[in-house]
Protein backbone atom coordinates (compact mmCIF):
# COMPACT_ATOMS: atom_id res chain seq x y z
CA UNK A 1 0.00 0.00 0.00
CA UNK A 2 1.45 3.31 -0.93
CA UNK A 3 1.19 5.82 1.91
CA UNK A 4 0.83 8.58 -0.97
CA UNK A 5 -2.66 7.40 -1.53
CA UNK A 6 -4.20 7.84 1.89
CA UNK A 7 -6.61 10.13 2.78
CA UNK A 8 -6.82 11.54 6.51
CA UNK A 9 -10.23 12.07 7.17
CA UNK A 10 -11.67 13.32 11.09
CA UNK A 11 -14.99 14.03 12.01
CA UNK A 12 -16.30 16.96 14.14
CA UNK A 13 -17.29 16.91 17.67
CA UNK A 14 -20.59 18.18 16.45
CA UNK A 15 -20.91 14.15 14.71
CA UNK A 16 -20.41 12.43 18.53
CA UNK A 17 -22.26 12.57 21.87
CA UNK A 18 -19.43 13.48 23.98
CA UNK A 19 -15.74 15.02 23.32
CA UNK A 20 -13.07 12.77 21.54
CA UNK A 21 -9.61 13.39 20.94
CA UNK A 22 -8.72 14.09 17.89
CA UNK A 23 -6.84 10.55 16.66
CA UNK A 24 -10.20 8.80 18.21
CA UNK A 25 -12.25 10.79 15.65
CA UNK A 26 -9.41 9.97 12.60
CA UNK A 27 -10.23 7.27 9.53
CA UNK A 28 -7.73 7.48 6.40
CA UNK A 29 -9.60 5.92 3.56
CA UNK A 30 -6.56 4.71 0.69
CA UNK A 31 -8.04 5.64 -2.66
CA UNK A 32 -6.20 3.45 -4.26
CA UNK A 33 -8.84 0.75 -2.68
CA UNK A 34 -11.43 2.96 -0.98
CA UNK A 35 -10.44 0.88 2.36
CA UNK A 36 -10.88 2.55 5.42
CA UNK A 37 -8.68 2.30 8.10
CA UNK A 38 -10.47 3.04 11.28
CA UNK A 39 -8.97 3.53 14.94
CA UNK A 40 -7.79 -0.04 16.12
CA UNK A 41 -8.85 1.41 19.87
CA UNK A 42 -12.21 1.43 18.72
CA UNK A 43 -12.25 -2.40 18.84
CA UNK A 44 -10.43 -2.80 21.96
CA UNK A 45 -8.82 -0.83 24.48
CA UNK A 46 -5.94 -3.01 23.77
CA UNK A 47 -3.87 -0.87 20.53
CA UNK A 48 -0.72 -3.40 19.93
CA UNK A 49 -3.18 -6.35 20.21
CA UNK A 50 -5.12 -5.40 17.26
CA UNK A 51 -1.79 -4.43 15.99
CA UNK A 52 -0.41 -7.45 16.27
CA UNK A 53 -4.00 -9.50 14.67
CA UNK A 54 -3.68 -7.81 12.02
CA UNK A 55 0.32 -8.25 11.71
CA UNK A 56 -0.34 -11.71 12.24
CA UNK A 57 -2.90 -12.19 9.25
CA UNK A 58 -0.80 -9.74 6.73
CA UNK A 59 -3.36 -6.99 6.64
CA UNK A 60 -1.60 -3.72 6.08
CA UNK A 61 -2.01 -1.16 9.12
CA UNK A 62 -1.65 3.01 9.49
CA UNK A 63 0.21 4.11 12.42
CA UNK A 64 -0.65 7.67 13.28
CA UNK A 65 0.65 9.87 15.89
CA UNK A 66 1.11 7.07 18.19
CA UNK A 67 -2.04 4.99 17.11
CA UNK A 68 -2.73 1.74 14.78
CA UNK A 69 -5.14 1.78 12.10
CA UNK A 70 -6.52 -1.34 10.34
CA UNK A 71 -9.25 -1.89 7.68
CA UNK A 72 -12.57 -1.83 8.34
CA UNK A 73 -12.72 -5.09 6.00
CA UNK A 74 -10.09 -6.88 8.29
CA UNK A 75 -12.15 -5.81 11.45
CA UNK A 76 -15.55 -7.49 9.91
CA UNK A 77 -14.78 -10.67 9.69
CA UNK A 78 -12.85 -10.67 13.37
CA UNK A 79 -14.82 -8.62 14.87
CA UNK A 80 -18.52 -8.75 13.81
CA UNK A 81 -20.14 -8.24 17.20
CA UNK A 82 -19.67 -4.30 16.50
CA UNK A 83 -20.46 -4.52 13.20
CA UNK A 84 -22.59 -1.35 13.77
CA UNK A 85 -19.58 0.50 14.36
CA UNK A 86 -18.42 -0.60 10.86
CA UNK A 87 -21.62 0.40 8.63
CA UNK A 88 -21.71 3.92 10.68
CA UNK A 89 -18.30 4.70 9.35
CA UNK A 90 -18.86 3.74 5.89
CA UNK A 91 -22.51 5.97 6.09
CA UNK A 92 -20.24 8.72 8.10
CA UNK A 93 -17.96 8.68 4.94
CA UNK A 94 -20.40 8.59 2.47
CA UNK A 95 -22.38 11.67 3.71
CA UNK A 96 -19.00 13.60 3.49
CA UNK A 97 -19.01 12.39 -0.27
CA UNK A 98 -15.89 10.51 1.00
CA UNK A 99 -17.29 7.28 -0.99
CA UNK A 100 -19.75 6.60 -2.98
Amino acid sequence: MKTDSLRRITVENREVKKILPLWIRTSFIDDDSDEIFIPAAVISKNETEIMMCASFDGVPIVIDSGHTYVPVSWAEQNYPGIGMLFDQVRETMKKYGMLT
